[in-house]
């Protein structure tokens, strides 16, 4: 599913070439539960970045599902986000004016979808997460843990094969981030690739692989 092969990303400070990711080799397969964990600044972010092709490697191949996006077009790389990626970020990114349905439907309104399949669609995904039952609450009317599963809605709505996730427990408390847990573990086990990026070792250890991150380079751990 995702291939990178000798991949690199350098920023320049000044004089000064800052290696966010250093030659780095990395092979996950379909159906996998990775975590990909390191401390700020080990270059995690830029891995999560690229592999989510929201940013663009300087050196190297990346290959999503046997596609080179290192070719691919910023029209090209819209299109592999909206359908390949789920994401899922610490800070939730709901619109606060909107309903939890609302939220959740906006990336098929981007697609021009019929209404019919917009609905079926993003009441599945809530259905998903169990929120079918808040769907017409906005996100003030919904705790923490409840506005995540709402973002990870979201993030399924367009079915895509793959769930990024960026520190997904990071603003929850310790009840509802092991709800979080749980529920990025099920969607797992029902077919999806689920990639969490994230600082805790304990939440590291909950997935089937472990890669981590230090100073831009990526070094594997053993399987549970």
């Amino acid at each position: 599913m995702i291939d990178m092969q000798h991949v690199s990303k350098y920023y320049r400070l000044g004089d000064e070439v800052i290696k966010a990711m250093d030659d780095v080799c990395l092979s996950i397969e379909e159906h996998e539960y990775v975590a990909i964990v390191g401390p700020s600044g080990s270059g995690k972010s830029t891995l999560m970045h690229t592999i989510g092709c929201l940013d663009m490697a300087e050196k190297g191949r990346y290959l999503l599902n046997g596609l080179d996006v290192t070719l691919c077009t910023e029209n090209e790389l819209a299109t592999i986000r909206s359908e390949m990626i789920g994401f899922v970020f610490q800070q939730f990114y709901l619109l606060p004016q909107m309903t939890a349905y609302a939220n959740v439907e906006m990336p098929l309104l981007y697609r021009k979808l019929p209404a019919r399949e917009r609905r079926k669609l993003t009441i599945d995904a809530l259905k998903r997460v169990g929120l079918a039952d808040r769907m017409h609450h906005r996100p003030d009317q919904l705790s923490g843990g409840q506005q995540q599963r709402v973002a990870i809605a979201r993030a399924l709505v367009m079915r895509p094969p793959v769930i990024l996730a960026d520190e997904p427990t990071g603003n929850l408390d310790s009840k509802s981030g092991e709800e979080i847990m749980r529920l990025l573990e099920e969607l797992h086990r029902q077919g999806n690739t689920v990639l969490i990026i994230t600082h805790s070792e304990s939440i590291a250890k909950r997935a089937d692989r472990r890669i981590r991150v230090s100073d831009g380079r990526v070094s594997e751990e053993a399987s549970k």
